[in-house]
């Protein structure tokens, strides 16, 4: 891909809407890059993936938060390319160099790292520390087998632990 790693827009809606993106749905970097808005259905709050990892075809979901951001980052763009996230120019989609500078900015600030990836590794994080079974995780992360979701099982079974502490 062909792309200047020029910062994305100034405009904090677009910050906001690839952040909660990233956290809210769990897609890849090159997937949120690849998004197109046609792929969104607003009503069932679902993305379709069409090429994620190995060229296979996933649904991501989204919550109410995050459509909002969604709404009101795509209410502002002029652009009528097909892309959610369009470069500077309005000529292709966002690069995803583009984004990991803006999330290297991120880590100076906070003094922490952090990228799209560990928005990736929250998303799942969360869902496992809240009881989700891990294979519904491992098919919202479009993760082959279940031991690519292994990372999230410890806080899985705290999560889990903690439930029947509460009942008993």
């Amino acid at each position: 891909m062909n792309c200047s790693a020029a910062p994305i827009s100034k405009r904090p809606l677009e910050e906001k809407a690839v952040i909660e993106m990233l956290y809210a749905t769990g897609v890849r970097l090159m997937e949120l890059v690849d998004m197109k808005k046609v792929n969104i259905n607003w009503q069932e709050r679902m993305i379709t993936v069409p090429k994620g990892k190995r060229k296979k075809e996933r649904v991501v979901l989204f919550t109410r938060e995050c459509a909002e951001h969604l709404r009101a980052y795509l209410d502002t763009s002029e652009d009528t390319f097909p892309f959610v996230f369009v470069n500077s120019k309005g000529t292709g989609p966002v690069c995803p160099r583009t984004i990991q500078l803006k999330f290297d900015s991120y880590t100076k600030k906070l003094g922490t790292h952090i990228s799209p990836h560990t928005l990736r590794h929250t998303f799942a994080a969360h869902l496992a520390r809240k009881g989700m079974p891990l294979a519904c995780i491992q098919v919202l992360l479009g993760h082959n087998g279940p031991h690519q979701t292994q990372l999230y099982a410890r806080l899985y079974h705290e999560a889990r632990k903690e439930l029947y502490d509460q009942w008993m």
